[in-house]
């Protein structure tokens, strides 16, 4: 069995204070990422082995939301990801929307002003996903 990767992508619209992010409401539970359903969090998932962690996330978001995105940069910060068995590799990247397409993705999705996803309680978000959010977002001018 191959080794778990795991990765995820922040895509952001708006500017300073207006500054939202696009996110998604999870499915399905998975108790060993931390994950249940209707949680919020940025679009994330498993690396094929074949893929490299950059056209995993593209996948995941295609997927995730319908949308086709490219990358703008890693968030060098994060490299694992906590499971019940033990932290996994993980990657996360800023990403940019490539087209104009509406979304239509396997999960529902919301944008969310950056501030109010901070402030919402652990309990309603999928592990890390704050935390990214957090590491992604430009430093104010």
């Amino acid at each position: 069995m191959a080794e778990l990767f795991g990765v995820c992508g922040v895509l952001f619209c708006g500017h300073d204070a207006e500054r939202k992010v696009l996110l998604v409401i999870e499915k399905e539970g998975d108790k060993l990422l931390g994950k249940k359903p209707g949680m919020v969090t940025i679009p994330m998932g498993r690396k094929a082995e074949c893929e490299t962690p950059e056209d995993a996330i593209i996948r995941e978001f295609g997927e995730e939301t319908g949308l086709k995105v490219e990358i703008v940069r890693p968030i060098e910060d994060i490299t694992q990801y906590p499971t019940t068995n033990g932290p996994i590799q993980f990657r996360a990247f800023v990403v940019r929307q490539k087209n104009e397409a509406s979304i239509r993705g396997e999960l529902k999705t919301r944008w969310m002003s950056v501030d109010n996803f901070l402030l919402l309680p652990n309990k309603e978000v999928r592990p890390l996903s704050q935390e990214i959010v957090c590491l992604a977002r430009p430093a104010p001018p």
